[in-house]
């Protein structure tokens, strides 16, 4: 269906709630009678099926639909074991993150470190464990790329806390070759979105190709930044002010529709209240019509937010449908666009929040919605490219590295300084077309005259500490909006809470109890031994492998 602005609605319907039934255990119970496990351990097996019960629930429902209900019944235990043990559902979905993210992060950084060879060849074993991880593990992988987006600020803290991670050791990685530049920290960034993307897509289409294949294709997108010129790549100017509270969206000047009224009442409702605490009657009331002329529009809030979306993304690609985008001044045109695009947000804050943060708040399909903006947005951006590019993951990398700057950019309050990062998007854009020394050309070949800021030292460098407090606070904040946020130390990297105390219990119950943990998750105390003693937890097993 076409819709505002003749943008194509791309909708997917969602993991709905399934009808009431009797919900079947998936994991062996411990035997009856004795069986010389503690108390400590009894409950750390539960936990353990616990955890495996909700990627289960949350892989079949989705996080929103998904209960305390559903995960007891999955993993045979009673309420009350549940609640000894977990605060509530978010507290159980949390720890289960940590605990697929402690697993995933030690398996990525023990296969970079114990392969000999170049840094390439270490970063190669690298991706291999991560694209195996992808095919092995999905639904684990898929409620920490994509559930926890919708799983509150308690699943996108840690989401942001994990990329954050991914970025650092992408930048020790690079640092470490001697021949290369190393990269500025918003390239990096741009990089860890487009692998980003390149997972959520299979993950969300439910479709892997071999790991071998998808670990070569993520390599060769990040090696495609390589370049000992990446220094000439300059923060742009930018005096924007701060976004002012509360953000709305711009008055409007010309006769609107009801419709058109609804879709924006319903913006800035969501500008200024939780999604969850409205409803239909309130978005008329903020539009000025009746509950009757939104029914005849809209079936639900969900729907018609889904429809704002549809309507900002519209004006976003009237924007940057560019004519010279597809014409022989193509690599100059993608630099203007860029610039436009950012520009653009960065004036226009309703709309940049309301596309990034806004639409996690909305749930899956609003995220969904975003996510084909981006598809749409990089088609655009790439379509008049004059070669084919190189590998295949080019355009959703592009798509990738678009959307999570941004989005990383306008959450944490740095949306006004967004035009400051125009020639890194504008080099995640062209490099994968025309390789980084031509892309890098271009960029300086398009830059206007005395308006590139002086290079930023901070803009290379990795993990830098404020070892001076007494920093200039206006050459800080520049620093922070172009670059990407303090990666965490790997080495360092701690899994909060229930992590940690179920490392405690591991090293300090029998082996007897962890292998029974093994066999109720179907797996067996080899895995366990190859973990370091760290159950794996693999909810993609078929219900009767699994009892």
């Amino acid at each position: 269906m076409l819709e505002h602005g003749g943008r194509r609605s791309t909708r997917r319907e969602g993991r709905e709630s399934r009808p009431t039934q009797t919900i079947a255990p998936i994991y062996k119970r411990l035997p009856k009678g004795p069986h010389g496990i503690t108390a400590t351990g009894v409950a750390h097996h539960q936990r353990i099926r616990m955890h495996g019960a909700m990627i289960e629930a949350i892989a079949t429902r989705g996080y929103r639909s998904t209960s305390v209900k559903h995960v007891i019944g999955l993993a045979g235990v009673s309420r009350r074991a549940f609640y000894e043990q977990f605060a509530n559902k978010e507290d159980c979905f949390l720890e289960t993150f940590d605990l697929i993210v402690h697993r995933g992060v030690k398996r990525i950084n023990q296969a970079y470190r114990s392969t000999p060879g170049n840094t390439e060849e270490r970063m190669r074993m690298a991706f291999a464990a991560f694209a195996e991880e992808v095919q092995t593990n999905a639904k684990a992988l898929h409620l920490v790329v994509i559930d926890a987006q919708t799983a509150g600020a308690g699943g996108l803290r840690r989401l942001r806390r994990i990329t954050a991670t991914l970025e650092g050791l992408l930048s020790s990685s690079f640092a470490d070759r001697r021949e290369t530049e190393a990269l500025p920290l918003p390239v990096v960034r741009a990089i860890v979105g487009g692998l980003r993307r390149a997972t959520f897509v299979r993950l969300r289409e439910g479709h892997v190709e071999d790991a071998q294949v998808l670990g070569e294709e993520m390599l060769s997108w990040s090696l495609l930044f390589r370049s000992p010129e990446v220094s000439e790549l300059r923060p742009r100017p930018c005096s924007n002010p701060p976004f002012t509270q509360p953000v709305a969206l711009e008055p409007s000047t010309r006769a609107e529709s009801e419709r058109t009224r609804v879709l924006r009442g319903a913006i800035d409702l969501t500008l200024r209240e939780r999604f969850e605490d409205l409803n239909g009657l309130r978005i008329a009331d903020q539009a000025k019509v009746s509950i009757e002329t939104f029914l005849g529009f809209f079936t639900s809030k969900e729907e018609c937010f889904l429809a704002a979306l549809d309507m900002l993304g519209s004006d976003v690609l009237q924007l940057v449908a560019n004519p010279a985008l597809v014409s022989t001044d193509w690599a100059p045109a993608v630099c203007e666009t860029i610039e436009s695009l950012l520009a653009y947000l960065a004036s226009h804050p309703a709309r940049a929040i309301t596309l990034t943060s806004k639409a996690l708040e909305a749930g899956p399909r609003a995220v969904e919605n975003t996510m084909d903006l981006a598809q749409e947005l990089a088609t655009l951006l790439t379509e008049g490219a004059p070669r084919r590019p190189h590998g295949k993951l080019a355009v959703e990398g592009v798509a990738g590295a678009l959307w999570h700057t941004l989005s990383s950019e306008i959450v944490a309050g740095r949306g006004h300084r967004l035009p400051i990062l125009a020639e890194y998007l504008s080099y995640a854009v062209l490099t994968p077309f025309i390789g980084s020394d031509e892309a890098i050309q271009a960029i300086v070949d398009s830059r206007p005259a005395a308006s590139a800021a002086p290079p930023d030292p901070a803009l290379g460098e990795v993990g830098e500490r404020r070892a001076n407090k007494h920093r200039d606070h206006d050459h800080d904040d520049q620093r922070r909006a172009s670059g990407a946020e303090d990666p965490v130390d790997l080495d360092g990297f701690e899994i909060e809470n229930g992590e940690q105390r179920g490392q405690h219990r591991e090293q300090h119950e029998p082996a007897r109890t962890r292998e029974l943990a093994a066999t109720a998750l179907g797996l067996g105390a080899r895995s366990v031994a190859q973990d370091g003693g760290h159950t794996r937890i693999d909810a993609s097993r078929s219900q009767s492998a699994s009892r």
